[in-house]
């Protein structure tokens, strides 16, 4: 299998995984290596999106804000999710 496939199959293998998050009601982590150190989106299955912070000391995650209409537009373009 060349490495185009196997990236391919991953990409399909995520989308698959962020679909059955939001069919069963959870939100679906997006890490990006952009934002600071413990931070991610996490997309909801209404497709809003917020902003979060992992805290280390106790293994929950802190909404630090939620995006806008235009932001969420823009982060799922660029990230193919449109």
């Amino acid at each position: 299998m060349s490495t185009e496939q196997l990236i391919q199959n991953g990409l399909n293998a995520v989308r698959l995984l962020r679909q059955q998050k939001h069919k069963l009601g959870h939100p679906f982590m997006i890490n990006l290596n952009s934002l600071p150190q413990g931070q991610f989106y996490l997309e909801y299955p209404d497709g809003s999106i917020t902003l979060s912070v992992i805290n280390f000391e106790n293994n929950e995650y802190q909404t630090i804000r939620q995006l806008s209409h235009a932001e969420i537009t823009a982060l799922k373009t660029s990230l193919n999710l449109a």
